[in-house]
């Protein structure tokens, strides 16, 4: 191979997909060291905003962190703890999925598994949001390998997690039979309360995914009449879900205080036993 097409494809040290490689080596001659020169400066781009990205991330996690411990002390603070990069955002004038990206891109990655990233050839910002979304380190690592050995883009990469999630959903949302006792019960009941807790975290709240920002900026949305018409009824159904959760809280405080009675009953009568 020519040394200038070899100069072309060695940009920041990162490997070229051969398609790619296929159309440098076809480049007109003139193209070639601009090409370089352009690349460059593409790659310093990109590592340089892995590293901005991940900093900001630190910083809100720190943030986050001081607020839990505010919440710790002065009643109120607990709101403001995982909308923090929101309000963040609101101040600084930029996006507050970008913030949450961030906060998230601190909190499950180390400094030296940044630099991992760092020198793989395919990586981008856009590649690095979508395995945030990955759940687990395990398919996280797997999905990295494939975009360091496989050169996947960013839309490959996000369908890839997506059919794996997808997988492991069905395999999780098999029914369950009828619990044999209420002890048995409220173990599942509570798992399944985690798992809600989880997801409200991750896309109510923000972690993820800030709806709650997104629908209040309606005017930024291209809908038809029918998307809106669905995006009415799943608030609709997000809002009879919160009054039956409201109603279910109010039970199971009448049931704490009915069996504190009867633990209380229980001790006299033992100790009249004695």
């Amino acid at each position: 191979m020519p040394k200038d097409v070899n100069n072309a494809l060695s940009h920041v040290g990162r490997t070229v997909p051969e398609d790619r490689a296929h159309i440098i080596r076809h480049m007109p001659d003139p193209l070639k060291k601009y090409h370089n020169k352009i690349g460059k400066l593409l790659g310093r781009h990109i590592q340089s905003t892995l590293i901005l990205y991940y900093e900001i991330g630190e910083i809100l996690c720190a943030a986050t962190d001081e607020m839990k411990e505010r919440a710790d002390r002065q009643v109120g603070e607990v709101k403001h703890i995982e909308l923090c990069p929101a309000i963040m955002a609101e101040a600084l004038g930029v996006s507050d999925r970008l913030l949450y990206h961030c906060r998230k891109f601190a909190r499950t990655y180390s400094r030296d598994e940044v630099q991992e990233l760092l020198g793989v050839s395919a990586m981008t910002w856009t590649h690095v949001t979508h395995l945030l979304t990955a759940d687990g380190e395990q398919l996280r690592s797997e999905m990295l390998q494939k975009v360091r050995e496989e050169h996947w883009t960013c839309t490959k990469l996000r369908k890839e997690i997506g059919k794996r999630q997808e997988k492991v959903g069905s395999k999780s949302n098999r029914k369950r039979g009828l619990p044999a006792n209420p002890s048995i019960a409220l173990d599942q009941l509570a798992e399944e309360t985690n798992r809600v807790l989880h997801a409200m975290s991750d896309i109510w709240l923000g972690e993820r995914y800030n709806i709650v920002a997104e629908l209040r900026h309606s005017n930024d949305f291209n809908l038809s009449d029918e998307t809106w018409y669905r995006l009415d009824q799943a608030i609709l159904t997000e809002e009879v879900a919160a009054e039956q959760h409201g109603r279910a809280a109010e039970d199971l405080k009448q049931i704490r205080g009915e069996i504190a009675q009867r633990r209380m009953v229980a001790a006299e009568a033992a100790e009249e036993d004695e």
